[in-house]
């Protein structure tokens, strides 16, 4: 699994087939740390000021016995790819998957603001 260390732009991130231009982005809601559509998930991070945060993501992940669960959705793939991006839609990671739908799970660190996120998706 690989992952990445960044300070996310207004600490949140996206999960998306990044070719979808009907995807819709989850209402930001502030108690939840990752909310979804079926076309996106949205997940929170630590803000920006304080410092960077650890993102995985892979289409297979041990689940780590360390992390929370925080979501478990399926979203649609219509181009056949999905990706991880900033609210700057910078892409993070970017993987292929069957055109349909994916499954997107997210475990962080903490609740309020983590500092490490790591996202499993893979074909639904």
């Amino acid at each position: 699994m690989n992952g990445v260390m960044i300070v996310p732009p207004h600490g949140i991130i996206f999960v998306l087939d990044p070719e979808n231009k009907d995807a819709l982005i989850p209402e930001y809601v502030d108690s939840v740390v990752a909310n979804c559509t079926d076309t996106c998930v949205s997940v929170a991070t630590q803000a920006p000021v304080d410092g960077e945060t650890e993102i995985f993501m892979a289409s297979e992940v041990i689940p780590p016995s360390d992390l929370l669960q925080v979501a478990q959705c399926e979203i649609l793939v219509p181009n056949g790819q999905i990706a991880l991006i900033t609210s700057d839609l910078e892409r993070i990671f970017h993987l292929r998957l069957p055109v349909g739908r994916a499954r997107v799970t997210v475990w962080v660190d903490v609740i309020d603001g983590p500092a490490k996120v790591v996202v499993e998706a893979k074909a639904a």
